[in-house]
């Protein structure tokens, strides 16, 4: 049981508004130091096949862009299921 890794591109985002990760222990506003997760639709290719996943990150908006490449890991045994992303 590996875990391999492909290119794949977001092809949605969906902002979470209703979900705040604070990044500071002592904020000045409710907002100071808040993020806020994106649910991410990545396409990806494994022999040939075509996959469409879902993951939700915490990154910045500069990285969740549609039409964006980012590397998916999967389980070489479920490749419909994405283990994690990163920034190409």
């Amino acid at each position: 049981m590996g875990n391999e890794e492909t290119v794949g591109k977001i092809i949605k985002v969906k902002k979470l508004w209703w979900l705040k990760i604070n990044k500071k222990p002592i904020r000045t506003t409710s907002l100071d130091g808040a993020i806020f997760p994106s649910s991410l639709q990545v396409q990806y290719s494994i022999n040939d096949k075509e996959y469409v996943g879902k993951k939700i990150v915490a990154w910045d908006d500069s990285l969740t862009q549609v039409g964006q490449d980012v590397v998916v890991s999967y389980n070489k045994d479920k490749p419909q299921k994405i283990l994690s992303l990163r920034k190409k």
